[in-house]
């Protein structure tokens, strides 16, 4: 299961193939809670955390968070910004492991 961090319109959600079960942090009302939080709450709960908070990886150990992280790299935090970037992580999610981070930029970049 995955789940993408407040700062994402949740309505991104949709955009997954339905075989990827996707919930947000709003959904469970974590939103406004601390990023080292949030990656305790999503232990065993999710694989993976998909965020557009690109200092994420930097200001947290992820390697022991037990989840997965992929930051989007959008030139705004719009819908419209990220749906092209939906391939991108979908391939991520085929790969990435437990602990690792995956950056996912704009096709066109």
């Amino acid at each position: 299961m995955r789940l993408l961090d407040e700062n994402l319109d949740e309505r991104l959600r949709y955009s997954f193939p339905s075989r990827h079960q996707v919930e947000t942090v709003k959904f469970h009302r974590w939103v406004g809670m601390l990023d080292d939080q949030i990656l305790a709450m999503a232990r065993g709960q999710f694989d993976a955390l998909i965020t557009a908070d690109q200092k994420l990886p930097e200001e947290q150990t992820i390697a022991g968070a037990d989840v997965a992280v992929i930051v989007l790299h959008g030139r705004t935090n719009k819908l419209a910004d990220h749906l092209p970037m939906i391939p991108g992580i979908l391939e991520a999610l085929e790969t990435i492991g437990s602990g690792q981070v995956e950056h996912i930029y704009p096709p066109d970049l």
